[in-house]
């Protein structure tokens, strides 16, 4: 949902209302994929505090708490203001509403595996203070936001679901 916070450089975007090219893309992908009556659901993400340095060495994130895997491949973030929230809100629900008239038959919220959504789930990686932190609650307010958004903006026939951890 946005081009500055992919999981991996070469990741579709999204990120604002498409372009007739992209339009066009977007239409020619789904009408590939969804031939005789197959299902086409598109995974919609923010790679939050996972975002590759290649593409962006200060990724914004639920807390300034760095990821600890080897091979300094990621920054360090940047916590967010209240305006980015709102702003990664309307972005899935932009990048949801976009898909489904494009002709996929289904979206599903990445909110695992260390993500942006996944981040403020975490108490170990959202250390905020303020409404989107501390009880689980609060960790869950981003995640219930998106998902509450995604619905408004696709409406309640199109099927919606959210990838969580199994832990």
């Amino acid at each position: 949902i946005d081009r500055d916070h992919l999981e991996r450089v070469g990741n579709v975007i999204v990120d604002a209302e498409p372009t007739p090219s992209v339009s066009d893309a977007l239409r020619a992908l789904a009408e590939a994929a969804t031939r005789n009556g197959n299902h086409f659901w598109g995974q919609i993400s923010h790679g939050g505090r996972q975002t590759p340095k290649a593409v962006n060495a200060q990724p914004k994130a639920a807390s300034p708490v760095q990821l600890g895997l080897p091979g300094g491949q990621f920054g360090v973030p940047v916590a967010m203001t209240s305006a980015d929230i709102d702003e990664v809100i309307a972005g899935f629900a932009r990048c949801a509403r976009v898909l489904k008239e494009s002709g996929f038959t289904g979206v599903q919220v990445h909110a695992a595996h260390g993500y942006l959504l996944s981040s403020f789930l975490s108490p170990r990686a959202n250390q905020r203070t303020d409404q989107w932190g501390g009880s689980l609650e609060n960790r869950a307010r981003l995640l219930l936001a998106v998902v509450a958004a995604v619905r408004s903006a696709v409406g309640v026939a199109f099927p919606v679901a959210v990838k969580l951890n199994s832990a």
